[in-house]
């Protein structure tokens, strides 16, 4: 008798121990998806948009205010597999497919620094440049 109690409280702790793991995972995230151009993010940062086509980014010059956080909404409105890219900046958008969007948030650069889809920077100079304001 002793030991099925000793088991039904065991198995009342761990159940009890999984709930709490599982609540811990999650509830705390925010929404990565955004459409505004040119506003301020979240955190005060800037928000634009980039587009890619097959096979060129629009705009080519994305236009950013100096200094702070900037979130681009970058959505692949071309015909194959697109990435939005800057080694320099330290950020990959990873593949976005046609008709899908990622959002990449990154500091501004001090100047203008290039971004490239890395499929097709080589072959079709898909490249861009990110112009401080």
């Amino acid at each position: 008798m002793m030991r099925a109690k000793t088991l039904g409280t065991k198995a009342l702790v761990l159940g009890a121990f999984a709930l709490l793991a599982l609540g811990a995972c999650g509830g705390s995230e925010t929404p990565s998806d955004s459409s505004a151009s040119g506003g301020g993010g979240a955190n005060g940062g800037a928000q634009v948009t980039l587009s890619a086509v097959d096979n060129e980014f629009e705009p080519a010059d994305l236009a950013v205010p100096g200094g702070g956080e900037v979130t681009v909404e970058f959505t692949n409105n071309g015909e194959t597999v697109h990435t939005f890219t800057s080694e320099e900046l330290g950020f990959d958008s990873g593949n976005v497919l046609p008709g899908d969007s990622k959002t990449v948030t990154f500091t501004a650069p001090d100047g203008d620094t290039q971004f490239v889809c890395t499929l097709h920077a080589e072959s079709d100079d898909m490249v861009g440049t990110i112009v401080v304001e």
